[in-house]
């Protein structure tokens, strides 16, 4: 009887014991899924939809001479931080008709100066058009981060410069992630590495005139001034005009290893 008893007793204080341990746990996971509403969303890349806004210019026959459009990513959704980055790329969307962003090219790629340009240069221009485009990708989209990429093309003849620019965003906050968030250097000693190893290439090409400029260029940046974009294994450092002229030379950074690499890994 006695034993009963001690058995009862002891069936009781498991049963709270294990009823409180599932409280806890369903606690831990509301807290959880609170702060991980937005990581939830991110499974599922529907929430980001590219919006091509278009103000491509026609000739007086209606026919098309000049392809001019920037994609806007939009994310949808009735968070708060989803609005914040929709309002990021709305507000470059309409400043970029205007040659008011980072992504424009020089003075001259203000839209104003770009119709101006088309229109006078040439109003039959239907089998070579020009060209004033931003093309918009998702590069990653996990663990509450939210990388872009952007490409821009500029052709109204003669050179024809194509860019590539980064932007990646904290899921929890909207706000954008410096690269000094992934890598834990003393710019410094980022600015050594990513000099030293793009100098080598450029000794390889036999480009050694412009290593001082790059040097001096690198040196003049702090961490928020470097474009890059992040894929969840690297990120890739973007950098204009100081490697190749009017084109964007692109700097892989594996974040496992500490490796640099480029796309020419076969150039000597």
């Amino acid at each position: 009887m006695e034993k009963k008893k001690h058995l009862s007793i002891v069936i009781v204080c498991l049963s709270i014991l294990l009823c409180s341990i599932v409280y806890l746990l369903m606690q831990r996971l509301s807290v959880d899924s609170k702060r991980a509403g937005s990581l939830l969303d991110l499974r599922n890349l529907d929430f980001v939809q590219i919006e091509r806004v278009d103000h491509s210019i026609k000739n007086e026959k209606g026919n098309l001479i000049a392809i001019t459009y920037y994609e806007k990513p939009v994310l949808t959704g009735e968070s708060d931080v989803h609005a914040k980055i929709s309002d990021y790329f709305k507000n470059e969307c309409q400043a970029f008709f205007f040659g008011e962003t980072r992504i424009n090219f020089d003075g001259e790629r203000k839209y104003t100066n770009f119709e101006e340009k088309v229109i006078k240069s040439n109003l039959e221009l239907e089998e070579h058009h020009f060209y004033n485009t931003v093309d918009t990708e998702v590069a990653f989209c996990e663990n509450d981060i939210l990388s872009f990429v952007k490409k821009t093309y500029w052709a109204v003849g003669g050179v024809e410069p194509r860019y590539e620019f980064g932007v990646t965003f904290d899921m929890h906050t909207g706000e954008l992630i410096t690269i000094d968030q992934f890598i834990d250097l003393d710019i410094n000693d980022f600015r050594k590495i990513i000099g030293d190893f793009a100098s080598d290439r450029l000794k390889h090409w036999d480009y050694e005139s412009k290593i001082d400029y790059l040097q001096e260029t690198l040196w003049n940046m702090d961490y928020k001034d470097y474009e890059y974009y992040y894929d969840g294994a690297a990120v890739y450092i973007l950098l204009h005009n100081v490697v190749f002229s009017n084109e964007c030379y692109e700097l892989r950074w594996d974040l496992k290893t500490g490796d640099v690499s480029d796309e020419y890994v076969n150039v000597k």
